[in-house]
Parts: structure tokens; C-alpha cells; sequence
């Protein structure tokens, strides 16, 4: 639950609940990493965890859906950008070279702003690429739109703001807590009920 922890703790600081689809001034979720923008060198500068956000709750989209809910436009549209960038990632040779076999980037999710005006998408890298992987699509985001606005038949192609899915060090810290935490109780509710099994019933 500790991932929806942050999801609630973010709509409550946001002020809203539209949070991914905000489009003049995206408010992402604090556990987010928006590449590409004025804070990218400040973003870099923070070391991350290898572990993944989506990795740690099983049921993190679920939960990321419950919070930002999506209409049906919106998720087809998402697939409709998310498959042209493959192919113009997949037709460009040395994107394709940089992206998938250097930095092993996975594109695992795609959200859509109501109005369409920005496409957020969640990524991975294999260990040890993360940086690398997130200045690259960082630099990338302008002359990917581009490249989609030939292929897309929309008036405005969305902008692209690629989310990291990992952890911070500070993240991962807070992510151990809750868990042991979480163990804490749970053993404590054991006892408290072997307890009550030995004394029995009160007369």
C-alpha cells in the first residue's frame, strides 16, 4: 500500500486529482521524475534506487488508475502514440541502437492528458543505465513529437514527458519503513490474537 501512500499524499499536496493530466503546468506525482524540463540537471543529480516503483506493488497501475482516472479516449489514444513511437524509435537505426540494446529501455506505460496536449510515459532501464537512459529521452523528447506529428493524424500532437518508474534512495528508505512497519503489525496482531485464543473467553 505504500505506493498508493504516496498516489494519495500527492493528490492531497497537488490540490487536485487530475495530477497526470494537467497539460499548461503538470503536476506529477512526487515520486515522479519529469525529464527534459529546467530541472533535469538537478534530477540527474539524484542517485537512485535499482528498484522499481511498479515492482513493489503488484497493483500499482490499479492503484495509479484509481487516483488518475482515464476515459476510454484517452487510454486508446495512449496506445495509438505509444505504438507510433515504437516504430519511429524502431525506424531511426541509432535511436534504436542508443534506446533498446545499450540502454535496455522499457517503455511500460502511457497516459494522455484529457485535452490530448501531453502524453506521459512511464520508463525503465537495465541497471546501471538509469541516468543515461533519462538525460537520453530527455534530449529526445522534442525531435520525437516531431517525427510523430508526420505519422499521427491529430491537429496537436501531444508534448512527451517521460516518468521515471524508479525509486529515490530517500524513496526506497521511506518504501522499507512502511514495509517493516507493515511486519510490525502484523506480528503484533498474531500475538495479540494467540494471546486471546490462551485466556479464552471472559465469564
Amino acid at each position: 500500500m505504500s505506493g498508493f501512500r504516496r498516489l494519495l499524499g500527492a493528490v492531497l499536496a497537488g490540490g487536485r486529482a487530475g495530477g497526470w493530466a494537467s497539460t499548461s503546468a503538470p503536476t506529477l506525482p512526487r515520486f515522479c521524475t519529469q525529464v527534459g524540463g529546467e530541472d533535469s540537471d538537478k534530477t540527474l543529480e539524484r542517485r537512485r534506487s535499482s528498484r522499481l516503483l511498479s515492482e513493489t506493488d503488484e497493483h500499482f497501475t490499479e492503484k495509479v488508475e484509481a487516483v488518475y482516472p482515464t476515459t476510454v479516449k484517452q487510454r486508446r489514444k495512449g496506445a495509438r502514440v505509444l505504438q507510433a513511437l515504437f516504430d519511429v524509435i524502431e525506424k531511426d537505426g541509432r535511436l534504436y541502437d542508443l534506446f533498446f540494446d545499450d540502454l535496455g529501455v522499457h517503455l511500460q506505460d502511457i497516459r494522455v492528458s484529457p485535452d490530448g496536449g501531453a502524453a506521459y510515459i512511464r520508463w525503465s532501464a537495465k541497471p546501471g543505465s538509469e541516468d543515461r537512459a533519462e538525460a537520453a529521452l530527455g534530449r529526445s523528447a522534442g525531435f520525437l513529437r516531431r517525427r510523430l506529428a508526420r505519422t499521427l493524424p491529430y491537429r496537436r500532437v501531444p508534448s512527451l514527458v517521460f516518468v521515471s518508474d524508479y525509486l529515490t534512495e530517500e524513496e526506497a528508505r521511506l518504501e522499507d519503513v512502511f514495509d517493516q512497519i507493515a511486519m510490525e503489525n502484523e506480528e503484533a496482531r498474531a500475538r495479540e490474537e494467540t494471546s486471546g485464543e490462551r485466556e479464552g473467553p471472559s465469564r
